[in-house]
C-alpha cells in the first residue's frame, strides 16, 4: 500500500516560490507588502489543492494518507505571518515606518499673490497663524505675498491654497491658512516663511506675531498696529510724521536708547519707548518686540 504525505508538495511549492519572488522583487521593486498579501489566498489554495489531490488518488490506488505535520506547520507559520504583515500594513504602520526612516524636509516656493489696490479699500488686517512672515511697505498700490514652504510631507502641492483673502467694506482681510497636519508614529510638519508687502499709504494691524518687521516711515502715510515682533528696522528722515511706540523688555538695552527718551513701565517686565517725529500725525505702535535690529535716521 502506498503512502501519500500531505504537506510536503505544498511546502516545496512555496519555498521554491517565495524565493523566486523575492528575488524578483529585489530586482524590479515590488512592494513588498503586496506581496506578502499575495501569499494569503495562494497558501490556502496550494494546501486544499493538495489535500484534494490526494484524497482522489487514494481512493483509485487505495493509499493510505498521512500528514506531514513539521511541514504543514511551517506553511501555516509562513501564512500566519503573511497574515501579520496584512494586518499591519492595512494600519499604515509600514507607510509610516518608511517614511520615517527615508524622510527628507522639502522646500517648495508657493505661488505668488498679488492684489492690486483701489480706492475702497483703507485698511489690511493680518492673521498669521504661526507662520513666520516679515512685512514691509511698498510705494505701489499691488499687495503682494510670496515666500516658501518647507515640509517633510511627500508629494506636496506647490499650489497649496495657502492664503484667504476677504473684503468687508473698507477693510481686507489677510488670513495665513495651516496645512493640514498628520500626527501619530511619524508627524508632518509644514512651516511658512513669508514675505508680505503692503502699499504704504494703508492703515495696517496685525494681530499675530511677526518675524521681522521694516518700517519705512519716510514713505508710510497711515497707521500701523502691531501685535508683536521678532526683529524690528526703522527707517526714517526730516520728513517721518509718526508718533511711534515700542515696546520691549524691562533690560532691552539697544538701538531705541539713542532715541534719548526714557521708557516707561506699562506692564511687569515690559517697557514702553516713545518718540514723536515732526507733527506726529500717523501713529505706528509695535508691541513685544524682542530685538530692534536696527533704527536708520
Amino acid at each position: 500500500m502506498r503512502h501519500w504525505r500531505v504537506g510536503s508538495l505544498s511546502m516545496g511549492i512555496l519555498l521554491i516560490t517565495l524565493g523566486i519572488t523575492l528575488w524578483l522583487a529585489h530586482f524590479f521593486e515590488w512592494d513588498i507588502e503586496q506581496v506578502a498579501s499575495l501569499f494569503i489566498p495562494f497558501l490556502l489554495l496550494l494546501i486544499g489543492t493538495e489535500i484534494i489531490v490526494h484524497s482522489i488518488r487514494s481512493r483509485r490506488e487505495q493509499a493510505l494518507i498521512k500528514y506531514d505535520i513539521f511541514s504543514i506547520f511551517f506553511t501555516a507559520f509562513i501564512g500566519f505571518l503573511a497574515v501579520i504583515l496584512l494586518l499591519i500594513s492595512s494600519t499604515g504602520l509600514f507607510a509610516a515606518m518608511r517614511q520615517n526612516v527615508f524622510a527628507q524636509e522639502h522646500e517648495i516656493a508657493v505661488e505668488p499673490f498679488t492684489k492690486l489696490i483701489n480706492e475702497s479699500v483703507n485698511k489690511v488686517v493680518i492673521q498669521t497663524n504661526d507662520a513666520q512672515v516679515s512685512l514691509t511697505n511698498n510705494t505701489t498700490n499691488e499687495l503682494s505675498v510670496f515666500g516658501s514652504l518647507q515640509t517633510n510631507a511627500d508629494n506636496f502641492a506647490s499650489d497649496l491654497d495657502y492664503l484667504n483673502v476677504n473684503q468687508v467694506g473698507d477693510i481686507l482681510y489677510l488670513t495665513i491658512l495651516r496645512p493640514t497636519e498628520y500626527y501619530g508614529i511619524v508627524n508632518t510638519y509644514h512651516h511658512y516663511d513669508l514675505m508680505i508687502s503692503i502699499p504704504s499709504q494703508l492703515d495696517v494691524e496685525v494681530n499675530s506675531f511677526l518675524s521681522q518687521l521694516e518700517l519705512d516711515l519716510t514713505v508710510i502715510t497711515a497707521n500701523w498696529d502691531i501685535a508683536g515682533v521678532n526683529e524690528l528696522l526703522i527707517r526714517t528722515d526730516d520728513t517721518t510724521n509718526h508718533q511711534v511706540k515700542v515696546t520691549t523688555e524691562q533690560d532691552y538695552s539697544g538701538e531705541l536708547s539713542n532715541w534719548g527718551q526714557t521708557p516707561s513701565a506699562i506692564t511687569e517686565g515690559m517697557y514702553q519707548w516713545q518718540k514723536t517725529f515732526g507733527d506726529g500725525q500717523y501713529l505706528i505702535t509695535v508691541n513685544e518686540v524682542w530685538d530692534v535690529v536696527e533704527v536708520i535716521n
